[in-house]
């Protein structure tokens, strides 16, 4: 089975997807997630069982060549990480999601400021959102909407030590507060 190609025809099905649900259009959004999925049984000797449990396996591979680059919001049903900045929380925002057909999509929302607010004490969150009718950031900047409680929550003292940023997210150009606490220092990975 001719990788490249096949890489080449999930590519097509993973943008018609993500066009497909910006747009609103649950049964068109629906086939491109199926003919994505045969792509994968196909390369995975006809089933989806087991293609996402090891990095060499068909489906895995896929989703990782058609990653999004880091840094840049990825389409719905794309992987990828990016930095999001919404009502005064900035988060790490990661998604691992492939095309589905019910279009929900679990998302890692992860604090990269020890010291600042964010929507969790923990520093961490994971959210569901639709794809319906919206980009992944204007979908989670809603999540984020329901979830603020006030101002934020501030990290427990027990969690700032556990943020970790990679090095292109530190590298980005997020507002950075100074805090009393604060050294100033991110934990790069």
């Amino acid at each position: 089975m001719d990788y490249r190609l096949s890489t080449q025809e999930a590519r097509s099905h993973l943008a018609a997807y993500h066009h497909w649900l910006l747009k609103s259009r649950p049964a068109e959004a629906y086939g491109a997630a199926s003919k994505y999925q045969q792509i994968v049984e196909r390369l995975n000797g006809g089933t989806n069982q087991g293609s996402y449990t090891h990095a060499q396996n068909a489906g895995s591979q896929i989703r990782d060549k058609l990653s999004a680059p880091e840094g840049r919001m990825p389409m719905w049903g794309q992987k990828g990480s990016f930095i999001l900045q919404h009502q005064g929380i900035t988060a790490l925002v990661t998604s691992t999601n492939v095309p589905n057909q019910t279009c929900l999509f679990q998302i890692s929302l992860q604090a990269v400021q020890p010291y600042a607010l964010f929507i969790s004490n923990t520093g961490y969150s994971s959210i569901i959102v639709s794809g319906f009718g919206w980009n992944l950031r204007e979908a989670i900047c809603s999540e984020i909407d329901a979830l603020l409680t006030n101002q934020g929550c501030v990290i427990d003292e027990d969690y700032r030590d556990v943020i970790q940023v990679p090095a292109w997210a530190a590298e980005t150009n997020f507002e950075r507060r100074a805090y009393p606490e604060s050294t100033g220092q991110l934990r790069i990975v």
